[in-house]
């Protein structure tokens, strides 16, 4: 079942030669709205509104001697990676720096949200993540990832802490995306 509801919407332009934010009423059909009952409010599905994110790699010459760059699609990181940046010790990028990177963020954010909803405000979440690249018998796989965390969370106990920093290390998307790997957290609440 679906239903009408007034939506306001700005524009920019009245189309009169009268230039600003002007708002307007439209009538949109809705789907039926669904009420979370814990927190009594209304739940609104977004479906397919996410942006997809795009990144890219291109690789030059054999595994040993070769050479490439890896580059986010928003133009913010472009760095260089070989075998050496990437199996040794040598300069440049690799895939599991990125995927630390990102798995950082997405901790500090999922935490900080999460903290958030229960009605503390963090002044700051700071994760490292150590990707532990191995060589087995099959290949190489991430066998595991330490998050380290410190945060500062005005008004909340070591215990209470420690329990949102472990629902966010099982719920931010990242962590679901690494099920293969163990994740080990460490978190610190730093008041």
């Amino acid at each position: 079942m679906n239903f009408v509801t007034r939506v306001v919407i700005e524009c920019s332009c009245t189309g009169r030669g009268i230039c600003g934010m002007v708002p307007f009423l439209v009538d949109a059909v809705l789907p039926e709205p669904q009420i979370d009952l814990k927190f009594k409010q209304l739940i609104t599905k977004r479906r397919n509104l996410m942006p997809k994110r795009k990144a890219r790699a291109e690789w030059k010459g054999t595994l040993p001697d070769g050479n490439g760059t890896l580059a986010l699609g928003s133009g913010a990181f472009e760095g260089a990676y070989s075998f050496s940046s990437r199996f040794e010790e040598g300069v440049g990028t690799n895939p599991e720096e990125l995927v630390g990177a990102a798995h950082a963020g997405c901790f500090s954010m999922a935490l900080s949200a999460e903290l958030g909803k229960s009605g503390f405000n963090p002044q700051s979440v700071k994760t490292e993540a150590v990707v532990h690249l191995v060589k087995g018998d099959g290949g190489f796989s991430v066998t595991e990832i330490d998050l380290d965390c410190d945060a500062h969370v005005p008004g909340i106990d070591e215990a209470e802490f420690t329990k949102f920093a472990e629902s966010a290390k099982r719920n931010c998307p990242i962590s679901k995306l690494l099920t293969g790997a163990t994740i080990n957290l460490t978190a610190r609440l730093k008041n």
